[in-house]
């Protein structure tokens, strides 16, 4: 199943959110599964090397959100039995 899931040419996510510390610890336990998952944004986008030019602005918001999202495999065309596999190991883990 995970080999199926991680060689699907098909990459849409869903994000959820926990603390940076919970999340790390969610994220290296769905890659023992085989279940594949992305920070996309580690930094927020105003502190992105394309923003530079412009003033520094505080945005607590972002950058905590920034440290606790995690995107897992979400599109039409997983089969249930992965489905099902990354909501047990999501469940087991959170």
């Amino acid at each position: 199943m995970a080999a199926r899931l991680c060689g699907c040419q098909y990459r849409s996510q869903h994000s959820g959110q926990s603390s940076p510390a919970r999340r790390d610890a969610v994220q290296d336990g769905l890659l023992e599964l085989g279940v594949p998952t992305v920070v996309y944004y580690p930094r927020p986008l105003h502190s992105q090397p394309a923003y530079a030019e412009y003033p520094a602005i505080d945005l607590p918001e972002s950058e905590a959100v920034c440290s606790q999202v995690l995107s897992l495999p979400m599109h039409p065309y997983l089969e249930e039995a992965v489905q099902d596999l990354i909501v047990e190991g999501v469940n087991k883990l959170i």
